[in-house]
């Protein structure tokens, strides 16, 4: 007899382990090594994440059945996907019996503080790289894999599953992907879209032309300006998604736009550029985690000097002093 559909039945071995984490997930005294086993579990296989997002889905239509445990360990009668569903139902009102909602059915928040990035794995396989100060709320159900982007950037790795489509939302836009790796950045006054493989769909916020919805190619860049037309360009992607190794990479970029950018990973001192100079190019590689060294270099390239003041470092044009050039490292506090 044929199966009712193509994808091979979950073992009630995994359909009973997804329940106990369900439980375990809901108790008081949860650890975060509890979720990190969690975490470490699904990665396993993919019936493990199968097993225990049907869990989950069957969240709410659970109820009636006393002993789930004793449910969900009985030998079937048929290996049928309305039989794992059953099952799933069962394994699910463990979890119900503590009173606590599940995180597919609420959204979980991740934060990153000032400085920080942080790559995550979620419970579909997909991973997540959260830039410095950003914060998403995921949401994971049978029909839907939702992120919204609250503030700041992040990068999707999305794994495959065309039954649920990948949403990420921000500032009333969404970007539905289509099995692939891209950037969200959620900025003052608009959003902007990097695709790196694959192909998303980017429809436009509520209230606007929907005919402004477009479905991108990799390599490309959309910026969404409030106020503006969609402006689509291609930049060099190694230098684009740089951030994720703790670099900033600038091509001819106004010292302005670049010291912003190295302001925004400077945990303890921001950096000031007179205005005498901050519209001078620069180009080059810097880390991030040194927004000192990035103020040096700068100061050697441009005739400039740098002073270090408690909670900022500001950067101006060295005086000239007679006999000496303009761009000597003397000129450098």
């Amino acid at each position: 007899m044929m199966h009712e559909d193509a994808t091979p039945p979950i073992s009630r071995a995994a359909l009973a382990d997804a329940a106990v984490w369900l439980a375990r997930l809901g108790s008081e005294d949860r650890s975060r090594e509890d979720e990190q086993r969690l975490r470490r579990w699904l990665a396993e296989s993919d019936e493990h994440r199968r097993a225990f997002l049907e869990v989950s889905a069957c969240w709410e239509a659970a109820g009636g059945i006393s002993d789930p445990a004793e449910f969900c360990l009985k030998e079937p009668h048929r290996e049928t996907r309305r039989a794992v569903l059953a099952g799933a139902a069962a394994a699910s009102v463990a979890a119900a019996a503590g009173g606590w909602r599940l995180w597919t059915s609420a959204p979980e928040s991740t934060v990153t503080e000032v400085g920080e990035v942080r790559r995550i794995a979620l419970a579909d396989g997909t991973a997540l790289t959260l830039d410095t100060d950003s914060r998403v709320d995921v949401r994971l159900t049978s029909s839907w894999r939702t992120v919204d982007l609250v503030r700041g950037r992040a990068h999707f790795d999305v794994a495959a599953d065309r039954t649920r489509p990948f949403v990420v939302r921000a500032e009333g836009r969404t970007v539905t992907a289509l099995g692939t790796a891209f950037d969200v950045a959620h900025e003052p006054g608009g959003v902007t879209v990097l695709l790196v493989e694959g192909r998303v769909a980017v429809q436009p916020a509520e209230g606007v032309d929907r005919s402004a919805a477009r479905l991108m190619s990799p390599g490309e860049r959309l910026s969404l300006r409030q106020g503006q037309l969609p402006r689509l360009d291609r930049p060099d992607i190694a230098a684009a998604v740089a951030w994720q190794q703790g670099q900033l990479v600038f091509e001819n970029c106004s010292l302005s736009e670049a010291v912003a950018e190295m302001n925004r990973y400077s945990r303890y001192r921001h950096l000031s550029v007179e205005e005498a100079i901050a519209d001078r190019r620069v180009s080059g590689s810097y880390a991030t985690q040194n927004i000192e060294s990035f103020a040096r270099s700068v100061a050697r390239l441009i005739g400039g000097e740098v002073e270090m003041q408690e909670d900022r470092i500001v950067l101006r044009l060295a005086p000239v002093q007679p006999g000496k050039s303009l761009d000597s490292p003397d000129t450098i506090s």
